[in-house]
């Protein structure tokens, strides 16, 4: 059983025509690229990528690292590769920022099961 269907009682998972579940993330953590300050917005998390929101449009493709930070203090970085960079649309709200979706590429066995874990394990922070 993966651990978003262990954890489905304590968290909104997002269903839709994805592959993989999608953890809706309401401020337990957050999101950097690589090393670089400040922190993204995250909008969401799976067992194969995330969702965050950027300032600066990434071109797809592009390889990094991306670190999470819970709020408890638990760190993770995973390996991902940007699969898009789009403005938002008018529902998904307004400003600058980008979202982007990023596919977790060769992460070490375990990581990303604990990080879904860490997080779910955290209440909201609104």
């Amino acid at each position: 059983m993966n651990v978003l269907a262990a954890c489905r009682c304590s968290i909104v998972a997002v269903s839709d025509r994805r592959a993989a579940s999608r953890l809706e993330v309401i401020g337990q953590a957050r999101a950097y690229l690589a090393t670089v300050e400040p922190a993204l917005t995250l909008r969401d998390l799976s067992e194969g990528g995330a969702c965050l929101e950027t300032p600066a449009y990434i071109e797809a493709g592009a390889t990094t690292f991306l670190r999470f930070v819970t709020t408890a203090g638990d760190e993770f970085v995973l390996p991902a590769t940007t699969v898009y960079c789009r403005k938002p649309t008018p529902l998904e709200g307004s400003g600058e920022a980008y979202i982007a979706g990023f596919a977790f590429v060769n992460a070490a066995p375990g990581i990303i099961d604990s990080l879904l874990t860490a997080i779910t394990e955290l209440p909201p922070v609104i």
